[in-house]
């Protein structure tokens, strides 16, 4: 069985940070003053304002939070589920391969959770800096063999050939040390697909054990957050205030501030939050990214 090592592969994160794949996002939810939003709740001393995120992959604000979860996750997924195994499955250069990529990836999966026993995973689309669009893994086990009747076969290159008919598979083995690399890489490809703007569809999801995206917990004495139009930076050039202190995008105006900025009516009676603010949703067809 060949091992190479990831490091060098891994070692183009040098030239290409996340920060330039985030500054070519075309969007920002903190600053579009036409269809962003923000919380509010009063307070005894005033009123209290937060950033209504809008969880997207094309927001530059919610794409940097996002990346730092999902790297957390992943780093924890590869000490926990001994995620040591880095899978490469590469498309033919087509957008209509490019848009079925993720049912290609649930169905790849289906077929290896049923061969392989225990099977741990997540599994991210990339787009390489030539346009192509791939699958990537970290898996638990290698997966480029299974017993088949008694006997081994190539079952990783076969099975991808019999959904999609390429021939294009990898399996590398991750070494000891390298996994926040590895996790670096998958991220970016996964991020330079959002700019590519291939109809791909679901970009990243993983095993029922691993949570990419963990719910916060609320808290239940927290106050009620009314949800309203209006981004949070806008709302702070109207009052005047200075965007750079609000780095958590929660601050609070004193009641007479308030009363003369004037108060609008909330959307609608369905749109209050109850403990940590957040809002918005997954409007970039990742509903239950997990």
């Amino acid at each position: 069985m060949e091992t190479t090592n990831l490091d060098a592969q891994a070692a183009g994160l040098d030239r290409e940070s996340i920060g330039h794949i985030i500054q070519q996002l075309p969007y920002d939810c903190l600053h579009n003053t036409r269809t962003g939003f923000h919380l509010e709740t009063r307070t005894p001393t005033g009123t209290r304002y937060s950033h209504a995120y809008c969880h997207t992959l094309q927001c530059r604000t919610c794409v940097r939070i996002r990346y730092q979860t999902m790297l957390q996750a992943l780093l924890q997924a590869c000490c926990v589920h001994h995620l040591t195994y880095f899978v490469t499955l590469t498309l033919r250069s087509s957008t209509s391969a490019a848009a079925l990529l993720s049912r290609y990836a649930s169905r790849f999966l289906s077929e290896a959770r049923r061969t392989f026993d225990g099977l741990q995973y997540c599994w991210m689309v990339g787009v390489g800096r030539r346009g192509n669009p791939h699958l990537h893994l970290l898996v638990n086990r290698d997966i480029r063999r299974a017993p088949h009747y008694g006997t081994d076969r190539e079952w990783l290159r076969r099975t991808w050939c019999h959904l999609t008919g390429a021939h294009q598979t990898k399996l590398e083995a991750i070494t000891p040390g390298t996994e926040h690399r590895v996790i670096n890489y998958m991220l970016l490809d996964m991020f330079r697909s959002v700019l590519s703007g291939l109809p791909i569809g679901r970009r990243y999801s993983s095993s029922r054990l691993i949570k990419l995206n963990p719910k916060p917990v609320r808290n239940p004495d927290a106050p009620r957050y009314e949800r309203r139009r209006g981004a949070t930076g806008a709302l702070l050039r109207q009052m005047g205030l200075d965007t750079d202190p609000f780095q958590n995008q929660t601050f609070e105006v004193d009641a007479q501030s308030t009363s003369q900025r004037g108060v609008e009516p909330p959307l609608c009676n369905g749109c209050a939050a109850s403990g940590a603010p957040a809002g918005g949703r997954d409007q970039l067809g990742l509903q239950g990214d997990v």
